[in-house]
């Protein structure tokens, strides 16, 4: 048996999803228009709800509050100029104006040019294949005027072994008596320094200091000079070192496996002893104020 309309079809008991036999009922929608009435005063849309009549959820709803009750939203302290949120005077006010002078961009080391540290510029850092592939070399340009100036290097590895590289007293390697040291000296007659990249990660810090030899106050003159594997160099002028007869010239730090390299250009008062505990390295034991126990 068929049936040509559904809906007078018998109910079927045994099968309860089909106990709704009538099509739901849609409500009509009303369509707004989209232009504002002109002649309304205030400028209005004709459709718009007053505001003292009682919304379908039931809330009523209320004029916002008069200026005389204040702004609930205001946390501003009586006096205080409001805060413009426009996107010009966020952008010009809270990240301009509120920068912090001290944040600047990451300086690097170019190949193609020297990098000059300055009292104005005295960082600069090494990318992770100048930090990490051949050698790092340090040395100073200098001529017979500066007299009897010399350079050590004093250094902490990650292992924990501490201590001082003098090459023209014949402390040469880092860790001391090492077949393969991470920092090797070398006495060109001043102090010269490379370090093994392939063992960047054996070295946390080091400071370059200049002194002389025979306690003498140094006329700081010439350049030390930093050369990367890919001959990038970067150079710390020593006329601009405070007169002494010892100072701490360069430091350099390993940030995440990446070399920053600063121009200390720091005089100080005192032995060899005393500038590196000046720059934090208390591991070091001491024979006298200028030779380390190893």
């Amino acid at each position: 048996m068929s049936f040509a309309d559904p809906t007078s079809a018998p109910g079927r008991p045994d099968l309860v999803f089909l106990r709704r036999r009538t099509r739901p009922k849609v409500e009509p929608s009303v369509v707004l228009p989209q232009s504002v009435d002109d002649s309304s005063p205030t400028g209005t849309h004709p459709m718009a709800p007053p505001s003292d009549v009682q919304s379908t959820a039931g809330v009523q709803s209320t004029a916002p509050p008069s200026a005389d009750s204040g702004n609930l939203l205001d946390l501003s302290t009586p006096g205080d100029t409001a805060l413009d949120l426009s996107t010009d005077s966020v952008a010009t006010s809270a990240v301009v104006d509120d920068a912090p002078s001290s944040i600047r961009p990451t300086r690097r080391a170019n190949s193609a040019d020297r990098t000059i540290l300055t009292p104005d510029a005295p960082t600069v850092t090494l990318t992770r294949l100048q930090s990490g592939v051949g050698m790092l070399t340090v040395e100073a340009a200098c001529t017979d005027a500066v007299g009897d100036l010399r350079f050590g290097c004093a250094y902490t590895l990650r292992g924990g072994v501490s201590s001082t590289l003098a090459p023209t007293s014949g402390r040469i390697a880092a860790p001391p008596n090492s077949n393969a040291p991470a920092i090797s000296g070398i006495n060109d007659g001043r102090g010269k320094f490379t370090i093994d990249l392939r063992q960047c990660r054996d070295v946390d810090r080091l400071v370059i200091y200049g002194y002389s030899d025979a306690g003498n106050e140094v006329p700081w003159s010439g350049t030390l000079v930093v050369t990367t594997f890919a001959n990038a160099r970067i150079e710390i002028p020593l006329d601009r070192m405070p007169a002494g007869n010892i100072g701490v010239v360069m430091s350099l730090y390993n940030v995440h496996g990446e070399f920053v390299l600063r121009a200390e250009m720091c005089p100080i008062d005192g032995s060899v002893q005393q500038a590196c505990r000046a720059y934090g390295f208390d591991r070091i034991t001491w024979v006298d104020d200028r030779t380390p126990l190893h």
